[in-house]
């Protein structure tokens, strides 16, 4: 049952975060993106939350949208 629950918020998650990379090549000129890299990225994406200035913050996998990235 525990499995089934992380599969399905996996899948939810990959969906959002498409979503997500095609409003990031929707910003103005005024924005500026920086990619960083981490190990547990909800962690670091906590982290980047907090910080004055950040406007958006988005986790994902170096290999980018591809089945099975890890």
């Amino acid at each position: 049952m525990l499995v089934g629950a992380m599969l399905t918020a996996l899948a939810h998650s990959s969906n959002q975060q498409r979503g997500r990379v095609e409003e990031m090549n929707e910003r103005t000129d005024a924005d500026k993106i920086a990619t960083f890299a981490g190990g547990c990225f909800w962690c670091v994406e906590a982290d980047f939350e907090k910080v004055k200035g950040v406007t958006e913050v988005i986790s994902g996998y170096s290999g980018g949208q591809v089945d099975n990235p890890s």
